[in-house]
């Protein structure tokens, strides 16, 4: 298609606009200005890659909530998009420079999709991982697939927000604890939380808060934090919770493919490192 309808969250309208132009729109919402063009140009083969199967998704299968359009610009649902409007408002005096960079890395790959056994791939990406990526078994559960697998991309520990911290007191902490189900917080603080699992990756498979044994991505969520991988400890009367990441940690890593960028690979390097035995192809 040379044309997607876009259903804007903000205003509940449908937009149809170029192609092109959309994609341009997920690279700047998704991935700063500031990275390597090869970097930018494995995030548009992987954002156009995602856009194309969730169109295919729902030709297959319409869902009544997107009003008849094919993506949301919503991030938490499909992938982020943001206007000329808001690029200009957010780059202020480098929005020309800007936009020619990432206009031109869109443009020198648009078309280009990732493919696994003949079918699009699910391009899946974050923003840094914990030095490795993780496999999305352990996020989301199921059969996964096969290219969605735990790779390195131990660069992402010079990330400037690689790590973040947490300190919470037993008031605050039983508060957010109170409102998972099922949970019961015994009289001492120090017992509150209890046997941890974790993947290859670090990430928190499982872990028991008040007697009730969650997910990662649970407490992810529950606590506001910035990604699945962490750990909770307890002393003098709070809580630390220390951080490694920014996101699921499945797929590509931007802040990752960045620093492979500047190590000298190419988009098609990038790609089939965090993609593994997928296969470039052009879609038009």
């Amino acid at each position: 298609p040379e044309e997607i309808d876009v259903l804007a969250v903000a205003s509940g309208n449908v937009i149809k606009m170029d192609f092109v132009d959309y994609i341009i729109g997920v690279v700047a919402g998704e991935m700063p200005a500031s990275y390597h063009e090869e970097a930018l140009k494995a995030q548009a083969v992987a954002a156009y890659t995602y856009a194309i199967k969730t169109i295919y998704n729902e030709r297959s299968s319409p869902s009544p909530a997107l009003k008849g359009a094919s993506i949301t610009d919503d991030s938490t649902k499909h992938q982020a998009y943001i206007t000329l409007d808001r690029m200009k408002e957010k780059w202020g005096e480098n929005y020309d420079a800007n936009y020619k960079k990432i206009s031109a890395a869109v443009k020198a790959v648009f078309g280009e999709a990732l493919t696994y056994n003949g079918q699009i791939a699910n391009a899946l990406f974050h923003s840094i991982s914990s030095g490795k990526t993780e496999d999305a078994r352990n996020i989301w559960g199921g059969s996964g697939q096969p290219y969605l697998v735990s790779v390195d991309s131990s660069g992402d520990v010079n990330a400037p927000n690689y790590s973040s911290v947490t300190v919470l007191t037993e008031e605050q902490f039983k508060k957010v604890a109170k409102t998972i189900p099922s949970v019961k917080l015994s009289e001492k603080a120090k017992d509150w939380v209890g046997e941890v699992e974790k993947t290859a990756a670090g990430t928190v498979k499982s872990i028991v808060i008040g007697g009730v044994k969650l997910k990662g991505t649970e407490v992810r969520t529950y606590f506001g934090l910035r990604s699945p991988t962490f750990t909770i400890t307890y002393k003098d009367g709070s809580f630390t919770i220390k951080t490694k990441g920014y996101g699921h940690g499945v797929g590509m890593s931007q802040y990752g493919a960045d620093y492979m960028a500047k190590q000298g690979k190419t988009y098609k390097e990038i790609l089939s490192h965090y993609y593994p035995g997928t296969e470039l192809v052009k879609l038009g």
